[in-house]
Order: structure tokens, then sequence, then C-alpha cells
């Protein structure tokens, strides 16, 4: 069964303070303390006198004294003063706002996930409110997949979301060197979800140096020819605790696929590594390096 809804009052009526309509009174409308014209048509041609006088029923009238509808400019902030037919002010409302919404997906999705208190400290500004926080499209738009430069809105993701979701899609990324902060997860659909990494730079491409961090159900790729360092990884982990690269799958690499370097209590596992383009004779698909005579690289689980 439909359910009704409640009729606006189509025509303002207005009260003295005793509870009697406000017969022979007035409304004065202005912005910004000059008077402002409201229209007694939608299509705003008709302005009603200003004050605008109230009739025998206290009803918001026309100057030949017929009861009107009141409409005001979109989205703009009036004060109304009412006054009483000898001119005496009755009430002052300084907020009146004539808001006109279009309920479009972008609204309602500033309305459900408004710009968070990560993203402002950020200095992160959306570009998509329609999707959710830690979205790399709710931070760039990727017109061109593949094509269009990601790397902006990658960053802008992992600046200001501990979950970084990687929709299904194709990203591509000119920069190299992302670093997740500590605790982060960085997630996508498993194989749908493409990272191509087209920077030239000797860098890893995710370099994770802080602790907890997750790296999961992704497809990172090398587009770009590689300068090369020594224990150089898509994935690397430099003196990290308790970080896990699972069910990725890697390919393209000129170094190695998942570097551990004096990583402890890490986890890589149900990875899938291909076209390893090995240049130096430490490249691999997984690598642990003990640099440290403290605590090396221990008890990770591959």
């Amino acid at each position: 069964m439909t359910t009704g809804v409640a009729a606006p009052s189509p025509i303002l009526q207005f009260f003295a303070p005793n509870g009697t309509p406000l017969v022979g009174g007035s409304i004065l409308t202005q912005v910004g303390g000059v008077n402002a014209a409201v229209y007694a048509d939608s299509g705003l041609t008709t302005p009603l006198p200003n004050p605008v006088p109230l009739n025998s029923r206290g009803e918001v009238s026309t100057a030949a004294g017929a009861s009107s509808q009141m409409f005001l400019t979109p989205n703009t902030v009036y004060t109304f003063t009412v006054s009483d037919a000898n001119g005496n002010q009755i009430w002052v409302a300084t907020y009146v706002n004539g808001v006109q919404t279009s309920i479009t997906q972008a609204f309602i999705g500033e309305t459900l996930w408004p710009r968070t208190a990560a993203e402002i400290a950020a200095s992160v500004t959306p570009v998509n409110y329609a999707l959710d926080p830690g979205n790399i499209l709710r931070y760039g738009n990727n017109t061109t997949p593949g094509t269009t430069d990601m790397s902006a809105a990658f960053s802008a993701a992992l600046s200001c979301s501990q979950r970084v979701y990687v929709p299904a899609g194709t990203y591509l990324l000119s920069i190299a060197g992302f670093a997740p902060s500590a605790g982060q997860l960085i997630y996508g659909d498993g194989s749908m979800s493409v990272l191509n990494f087209a920077s030239t730079a000797s860098s890893d491409s995710i370099s994770i140096a802080n602790n907890g961090v997750t790296v999961r159900s992704l497809k990172l790729g090398i587009t770009g020819t590689q300068t090369l360092n020594n224990y150089q990884g898509v994935v690397a982990i430099h003196g990290a605790t308790g970080c896990i690269v699972e069910d990725c799958t890697i390919s393209g690499y000129f170094g190695c696929g998942v570097v551990l370097e004096n990583a402890v209590s890490c986890t890589v596992r149900g990875n899938y590594f291909s076209g390893g383009q090995g240049a130096i004779s430490d490249s691999s698909d997984i690598i642990l390096i003990g640099l440290s005579t403290d605590t090396g690289c221990n008890y990770n689980t591959i």
C-alpha cells in the first residue's frame, strides 16, 4: 500500500502573540541587511510587495489582498522581520534558507560519506563522494583505465584511510615508493584489481617500513623498465614486524617480487609470481635478507 506524505502549508499564515491572525501585519524580507524580493510564482517572475502584506486572515498576500504563495530565491539566506499593523516588531528570523537540492548519487554519497576528519587533516578533498572513504576512486577518476595516471588518487587514499580499497579495474601508477602507514590494509578484488607500476625509478613499488601492513588480493605488475638496486621489490618489507602479503599476482619485476629485509614475524602466502625479468644476482620471486646482527630476518612464514 502506498504511504501518503503530509502536505506543506501552501499559503503561510502568521499570528499575533495572543494567537489571533496577524491581520494587517507585514513581513520585511532582507538578505545581508538589504531588502530582497520574494515571489508569488515558482518562476520568480512576480515579486510580492516588500514588506509583504498580511491580509484579513493573516496570510501572505498580494498588494490587492489576495492570499498568495511565497517563493524564495534558491540557496539564499533571508532575514524575515514580522510586524503588526501598527509597525511594531513581533519577531525576527535571521536564517530563512530557500534550499533547493537535487537528489543525485553524489548528493546521497556526500550525505552518507561526508569528508572525514582524516581527509581534512591530510588536505584531501574527494572527487567522488558517492564512494566510501578509502576507495581510490573516491579520490580520482580512472577515465581511461590503464592510461590515466592514478598516482595522486592512490597516494590520497593511503594518506587518510587505514583500509585502502582498489576496486576491479586497471590503474596506472607513474611513481614508485608508495609507503603504507602502520596497520594499513591495501586490498582489492583479486586479479581483477590491477596496479601497473610504470615508474623507471630504482625503488620499491610498495615500500613497507611500518608494522602490521597487509597487502592482499591485488594484481601487481611492473610496466616500466627499472634501474635496479639490490634488494628492490614490487613489495618490500624493510625492518617491519607482522606484515602480510597474500593472495596477490606479482609479475614483470626486474628485481624481486617480494623482499623481506630484516623483517620479523611477517607472512607471504598464496601469491603467484610470473614474468620476472631479473637482471641482478639476487633477483628472485621472494628474497629474505638479514642485514642486522641484532634482529636479522626471523620468524617469517612463507
